[in-house]
This record gives structure tokens, C-alpha cells and sequence, in this order.
């Protein structure tokens, strides 16, 4: 009689296990289902994105129909941004004080879950001139610099999860910044002194320093990298 009773429950622990198996697979299948359901960009309104599944997150524009919001002095205006590729939306955060500002990125999904922020960064330019979206390299660049605060020694290179790959350090008299066309390299321009200046390229791919060159005038410095040659203009900034 012992036998049969430890055949039956030899049978209930397959059983269970089974059903524990099966509602892994079914939950995996229904988190796919919806995965595949977020691959159409989501629309961008005034003031709200709507995502395909029915998400909504509200946002602050730059319009003549909508007011900026005002945060304890601040005023905050959003930009979504689309990234057709990896299918994220980054919304573009960026603040004005009464002297400098800030920018922050924030990340979604083609579902509208938030995948993350970056580091709040000080510009003295706005957004466009300092936020880099190199989409061939898989890559976002924020430049921090400013002239009314102290700590802005340092910029962010971002994965497209906003994660960050590395901070890149440099001089806080920054003069400004760029990017080759090809995505694969990222330039800061800073000021030694009223005389001179200094080019640091970095690689957008590890944030690894590529060049370092000073000039004392205006003009185009060439920096090789990877087989290929890059031409950087560089200006004699007057910084205060």
C-alpha cells in the first residue's frame, strides 16, 4: 500500500509543477504581447504625449498658447523628444534662472513606462547648442557649463536608456561645444587663460579622450581618430 501512495504524490509534485511552469510562460507570453503592442511612436500634443496603449504623461511647452511652468522662481519648459530607433521619447527639461540654467533629461518607453533621468546639468547656452543626440552612435551628450555657478567641471555621456557611459571632465571655463557629423566624436572647447585654449575630444562610444590640442588664435584644428579625420573650428572666447 506504501507504493501507491508515493506514486500519487510523485504525481501532485509534477502537477504543480507544471501549473508553476505554465504560469511562468504565460506571464512571460503576456509581457511580450505587450512589449510588441508599444512599437508605434506615441503622438505628441500640446501639452500631453498619449502613448498606443493608452498612457498620458503631461508636459510644459514653449508656446504662446501655454504658459511655462514657474518653480520657486524658475521657469521649467519641456520638448519631447523622439528617438525612432531604440523607441524612446526623452523629454527635454530645461530650466531659466534669472542668470544661467539647468537641463535634465527624462526617459520613456514607446509604452510611456519612465526608464530613467539623467544628471540635472548647469548651461549657460540653451538646450539645443548643449544637448547632443547622436543617434547613429547610440549616444547623448549633455555639456554642462556655467558662469554664475561654481562645479560645472564635468559633462554626461548617456546611453539611449539614459544610463550614463561616462562623465567626461573638464575645465569650467568652457567656451562651448560640439560633435562630428558621424556621431563618433565629441568635442570640448574650454580657455586656459585670455591666450590660449584647449580642444579635448572625447569618443562618444566610451567617452575615452581621444586628442588634446591648445591654440592661441581662431581657426580649424584636424584630430584623427579611428582612420578619419575630423576639422574642428575654435574660437578665442571672451569668458568672464
Amino acid at each position: 500500500m506504501v507504493i501507491p501512495e508515493r506514486a500519487v504524490l510523485i504525481s501532485d509534485d509534477r502537477s504543480h509543477g507544471h501549473r508553476s511552469g505554465l504560469s511562468l510562460v504565460v506571464s512571460l507570453l503576456l509581457g511580450w504581447v505587450a512589449s510588441v503592442a508599444c512599437v508605434e511612436p506615441p503622438q505628441i500634443n500640446q501639452e500631453v504625449i498619449v502613448f498606443t496603449n493608452g498612457t498620458t504623461i503631461r508636459y510644459h511647452p514653449a508656446d504662446k498658447t501655454s504658459n511655462p511652468s514657474t518653480r520657486s522662481g524658475r521657469v521649467v519648459v519641456e520638448t519631447p523628444r523622439i528617438l525612432a530607433g531604440p523607441r524612446r521619447i526623452v523629454l527635454v527639461r530645461e530650466e531659466s534662472f534669472a542668470e544661467g540654467g539647468a537641463v535634465q533629461l527624462v526617459f520613456f518607453d514607446y509604452c510611456g513606462r519612465r526608464l530613467g533621468y539623467s544628471e540635472r546639468a548647469l548651461i549657460n547656452a540653451p538646450a539645443n547648442d548643449t544637448v547632443f543626440f547622436l543617434e547613429q552612435a547610440r549616444r547623448i551628450f549633455i555639456g554642462q557649463s556655467s558662469s554664475h555657478f561654481t562645479g560645472a567641471d564635468k559633462s554626461f555621456l548617456l546611453d539611449e536608456d539614459g544610463r550614463l557611459v561616462k562623465s567626461l571632465p573638464h575645465r569650467e571655463s568652457v567656451g562651448s561645444f560640439g560633435h562630428s557629423a558621424d556621431g563618433r566624436l565629441i568635442w570640448i572647447i574650454a580657455m586656459l587663460n585670455p591666450e590660449t585654449g584647449e580642444v579635448t575630444a572625447f569618443a562618444s562610444s566610451n567617452g575615452k579622450v581621444v586628442a588634446k590640442r591648445t591654440y592661441s588664435k581662431a581657426g580649424t584644428i584636424r584630430i584623427t581618430n579611428a582612420g578619419r579625420t575630423y576639422e574642428i573650428r575654435v574660437e578665442m572666447y571672451n569668458l568672464p
